[in-house]
């Protein structure tokens, strides 16, 4: 028979399984933010560069 207390093994697995899935869906969109922050900072500064050097060249448009 088992104790009251106890909790199963199974339920301890799916909570664990759980949080460890969370953090690394967080930690996927972390990185996703900074890359598309860090290409906007590109593009912007490719942008200010091209109008210092008038240049004729497309630079395109960053999704926000």
């Amino acid at each position: 028979m088992q104790n009251k207390n106890t909790v199963p093994k199974w339920l301890l697995v799916v909570i664990i399984a759980a949080v460890v899935s969370h953090l690394l869906l967080l930690l996927s969109s972390y990185h996703s933010k900074k890359q598309l922050q860090e290409q906007q900072e590109f593009y912007q500064l490719a942008s200010e560069m091209k109008e210092e050097l008038n240049l004729d060249i497309d630079i395109p448009e960053v999704e926000k």
